[in-house]
This record gives structure tokens, sequence and C-alpha cells, in this order.
């Protein structure tokens, strides 16, 4: 696992953050479908700590493992998470 793929993950959850933000800032919090997102909008302190720090830290464990199998395949659904919901938002920028 490279290092550029651990650094493409955490600019994506960068992205969804300022997504989220947007359209919050838009439409309200009632625009965020996960119940915990929606708690951390109305925290956002709490909301910039999970997914600066937390989610940084949580990558850096992976980076360390990254020989690991498990790790690896984590990596790649991380990725492919992010990658979609960075698609969605930028449907629904476009669209709405």
């Amino acid at each position: 696992m490279k290092l550029v793929k651990i650094i493409s993950i955490y600019v994506l959850n960068l992205f969804d953050l300022a997504f989220t933000l947007y359209f919050a800032w838009l439409y309200g919090n009632e625009v965020e479908l996960n119940p915990v997102g929606k708690w951390l909008l109305e925290n956002k302190t709490f909301l910039f700590l999970y997914k600066i720090i937390l989610v940084g830290i949580l990558l850096a464990v992976i980076y360390k493992h990254r020989r690991n199998r498990k790790a690896v395949i984590g990596s790649w659904i991380l990725f492919c998470v992010f990658a979609s919901l960075n698609i969605y938002h930028v449907f629904l920028y476009i669209y709405f």
C-alpha cells in the first residue's frame, strides 16, 4: 500500500466534510442521512475533531499495518466509499 492512497483517502474525507457543511448550510442539517453525522453536524467541534483528527489517526494506523492484507483491503474499501460519497456530492452540487 502506498502513502499516496492514504493521502488520497484523507483528501476525499476533507472534500466530504466540505460538501457536507455546504449542503447543511444550504438546506439545513436534515440533509445528513447518517444519524451520527447529523449529531456531529449539530456539534461542530466534534465534527472537526472526528473528520480531521480521528480519521487522520485511523489512516495512520492503517498505513502502519500496510503489509497486512486486512489493512490493504480496508484501505481499498475506504477509498471506494469516500470516492463514491464525493461523486454523489458532486452530482448533488450539479443538479440541485
